[in-house]
């Protein structure tokens, strides 16, 4: 599975998110950013699962 440029941003915005979220004591832009995490976190799980199903029909 190579990775393409599309997994990338996606793992750096994530990164990005998880790290300027403050879990502890939400505060309003704070549900915003869990909001961001979440739908983050199916994007990258979406597209890993399309490069390994890529990967796998072209052998």
């Amino acid at each position: 599975m190579k990775l393409d440029r599309n997994t990338l941003v996606l793992v750096l915005f994530f990164i990005l998110v998880v790290t300027v979220t403050n879990y502890k004591k939400p505060e309003v832009s704070d549900y915003l950013g869990i909001a961001s995490t979440i739908i983050l976190a199916i994007a990258l799980v979406i597209n890993l699962i399309s490069l390994w199903k890529k990967g796998r029909d072209e052998k």
